[in-house]
């Protein structure tokens, strides 16, 4: 009898593919949502999620926002929007991670399940915030 083979390691599943905003779309009207949308590789595990990044290609030492979901697509908080009033370039990826755990302020803990895709970007208007409007006293009939 000769040796026996050695089993290898099944391969990390593959990043999703991105759909859209396709690669240099531009997202110009301000009203507008985001919906970021890409191509599952494989049926999530029950412990699985998809993990999207997003951040300020133009600025690299901006932090990415993070967000979670089990959908295939993701709609953008609009507080990622760009806080300044100019046409940012944004960086996306979307990859799949395992919930293993819980923190003690009550949110998951997280390890990546397989690779990320590849990174796209659009083009998005950004927008100088308007303060919030305080309310106006109502006049009411004096008895």
């Amino acid at each position: 009898a000769g040796p026996s083979p050695t089993p290898s390691l099944t391969p990390a599943p593959g990043g999703p593919s991105l759909l859209y905003p396709v690669n240099d779309a531009v997202i110009d009207q301000l009203d507008a949502p985001v919906v970021l949308q890409w191509a599952a590789e494989k049926d999530l595990a029950a412990n699985e999620w998809y993990m999207i990044e997003m951040r300020d290609a133009d600025n690299r030492d901006s932090l990415p926002h993070r967000g979670f979901t089990r959908d295939p697509s993701f709609r953008v908080p609009v507080d990622w929007r760009p806080q300044l009033d100019e046409m940012r370039r944004m960086q996306w990826t979307v990859s799949i991670v395992h919930e293993t755990g819980r923190r003690s302020d009550g949110g998951f803990i997280y390890t990546f399940g397989g690779l990320s895709s590849p990174p796209s970007y659009f083009y998005w208007q950004g927008a100088v915030p308007t303060a919030t409007p305080r309310p106006t006293l109502t006049p009411t009939p004096v008895p």
